[in-house]
């Protein structure tokens, strides 16, 4: 009974519900305005572009993640690698409205320029925190949004004309 009552609460988020969380987490600062400038992009031609590029945007920066882990966990980090792989992070996420993670970013890159390993293994830690804050947000925005859209297709007996 419970598991069925939880599956029709699934099934039942609303834009209004959707809005509230992302005021919540711009209240929070895991998002910021240029999240509203991304999904402004969505039109009537492309209902699902925000799902998609929340998509996009989670796998390429899972990828950039793992490197800069592997790059500055190296017994002589690779401190120009994982530089330009903080520029990918940095513009990506801050384009996403991930202000969190951009400004992290930041922060390990100084660290990097100052070639300090033990500075740059707690900036990573914070890089690593944000984003994992970023990313469950940015998941949960991307399964209303699929709830939403799914909820909106016309079935085929509310979509056919009757025809003499």
């Amino acid at each position: 009974m419970a598991a069925e009552q939880a599956d029709a609460a699934e099934k039942d988020i609303t834009s209004q519900q959707q809005a509230e969380f992302i005021q919540r987490m711009k209240d929070e600062e895991t998002l910021d305005v240029n999240f509203d400038t991304v999904a402004g992009l969505r039109s009537p031609e492309n209902p699902r572009f925000l799902v998609e590029i929340i998509d996009t945007f989670l796998a390429h920066s899972a990828t950039v993640v793992a490197r800069l882990e592997s790059e500055i966990n190296q017994p002589i980090p690779y401190y120009g690698d994982a530089v330009r792989d903080l520029f990918q992070l940095k513009g990506s996420s801050s384009s996403m409205g991930g202000g969190r993670v951009a400004a992290a970013c930041l922060e390990l890159r100084r660290a990097c320029d100052d070639s300090n390993k033990p500075r740059c293994l707690e900036c990573l830690k914070k890089v690593k925190d944000e984003y994992q804050t970023l990313r469950d947000a940015l998941n949960e925005i991307s399964r209303m949004e699929m709830i939403i859209l799914d909820q909106n297709v016309p079935t085929p007996s509310s979509s056919s004309a009757v025809v003499n």
